[in-house]
């Protein structure tokens, strides 16, 4: 399994590089490397630092789990990751507003339960 992951990771590594339409060198630049040790990681002779992945992501404005992504396209699947967070976002708002009504009646149900208590 950890090879297919960095099989996965390195085939993304030259294809937004391709995409962006950045050299070796360019990209080497930003992770701070020479182009020899970068073309290193894309060749699979050295395994890419999950702290390098995470300045690539920013480099390409990209969620880091879009390196993970099997076929992974910039464009399409950072929207459709774009979209999916979203989504997920409008529920856990949605399901926080119900927990909070539901937290609030509890406590009205115990503030009476209490009050009736107190009156025997």
């Amino acid at each position: 399994m950890p090879k297919r992951v960095d099989a996965i990771i390195r085939t993304n590594l030259i294809k937004f590089r391709a995409e962006k339409r950045y050299s070796q060198r360019e990209v080497a630049l930003v992770l701070s490397i020479s182009q020899p040790s970068y073309n290193q990681m894309e060749t699979g002779h050295t395994r890419v630092a999950a702290s390098q992945l995470y300045v690539l992501a920013k480099f390409y404005d990209v969620p880091v789990q879009l390196f993970f992504v099997e076929d992974a396209k910039l464009n399409d699947d950072y929207q459709r990751l774009s979209d999916e967070n979203r989504t997920l976002q409008e529920q856990i708002t949605s399901y926080q507003a119900v927990m909070d009504f539901y937290y609030k009646r509890v406590k009205e149900l115990e503030t009476k339960v209490s009050h009736s208590g107190q009156k025997r």
